[in-house]
């Protein structure tokens, strides 16, 4: 199955970063209920991934914010 969803990123240069996109059921884990995981093709530390906006946004707050 396919889902919409959000990764977030933090940059080099300080700058945190989302983009928009197609997640699997591979990416996501079991612990989260299928709703955030880790994309197949990259397991950087750092890296977010989810389905939901309020939760990819609640991510970007703690990032920010410390």
């Amino acid at each position: 199955m396919k889902f919409p969803g959000y990764e977030i990123t933090n940059q080099p240069d300080g700058v945190v970063a989302i983009r928009s996109l197609v997640l699997d059921e591979t990416e996501l884990t079991p612990e989260s209920d299928w709703m955030e995981g880790y994309p197949n093709t990259e397991h950087s530390e750092g890296l977010w991934v989810g389905r939901s906006l309020d939760a990819a946004l609640a991510e970007i707050r703690r990032r920010i914010v410390g």
